[in-house]
């Protein structure tokens, strides 16, 4: 991570053919900064490639495909002149990016797996330990991260964002009646809820999605009105 230049994070890592360089991208305090990069196991200076929002994969022959906004694109490239050769070209209208840098594509030699950019919805259901299944729970949605309280009465969950929905908020739902409700508590985000063993209290981790991008943990007691602060110290944490 070059912080000088403002990197706060490295991933995505996609190895070229020679299997010594490789494309990655790169997430900045500016989110204007964030870029797809060329780096090699044998050099410590990457070149950047160009500016993006989200990862980029190596496509036999000699492309890169990477989204954009929602689209999928591949793009035909000269890696030794870090340059392309020809225009890219949209190869799916709609592909999934909850978020940055994360589009939900890979690509291994000339096969690709993708999952659309529309919301999953899915049914809660509750079964039995012998595979029997009891009853559906609540209303279908785009529920993600759902963990069951310990004393088995509520659910929390998080929704499912992509770039058209709202960030990601806390969710609550009562077993006996199945009403489920929203908390917002001002931050961007949340997400990562981890219960308490007596089921009273929720940590949970909170972020800006416009970056920059550390996470903090706070703690929330159900019924109160604000959660409390427990961690922040500039790096991404989660609860667990």
């Amino acid at each position: 991570v070059d912080a000088k230049r403002g990197e706060i994070r490295n991933g995505w890592p996609s190895f070229l053919p020679d299997e010594r360089r490789f494309v990655y991208f790169s997430v900045n305090r500016d989110p204007q900064q964030h870029a797809i990069m060329l780096a090699s196991l044998d050099d410590r200076r990457p070149r950047m490639l160009f500016r993006n929002t989200a990862k980029a994969d190596f496509g036999s022959p000699g492309q890169l495909i990477f989204a954009r906004d929602g689209v999928l694109y591949a793009q035909p490239w000269d890696f030794d002149a870090a340059r392309p050769r020809s225009e890219a070209r949209v190869i799916l209208p709609d592909v999934n990016t909850s978020s940055v840098a994360r589009a939900a594509f890979n690509v291994s030699g000339g096969a690709l797996v993708y999952r659309t950019g529309s919301v999953t919805r899915t049914q809660l259901v509750s079964y039995a330990r012998d595979g029997r299944l009891i009853r559906n729970i609540g209303p279908p949605g785009p529920y993600v991260q759902v963990t069951l309280s310990p004393d088995e009465k509520m659910v929390a969950f998080h929704t499912a964002r992509t770039q058209f929905e709202i960030p990601a908020r806390l969710w609550l739902m009562r077993l006996d009646s199945q009403v489920v409700s929203r908390y917002d508590f001002g931050r961007s985000g949340n997400a990562d809820a981890v219960w308490s063993p007596n089921s009273r209290q929720i940590a949970f981790s909170v972020f800006d999605l416009n970056g920059p991008y550390p996470s903090d943990v706070m703690v929330w007691t159900i019924r109160e009105q604000s959660p409390r602060l427990l961690l922040s110290d500039g790096n991404k944490n989660k609860p667990d």
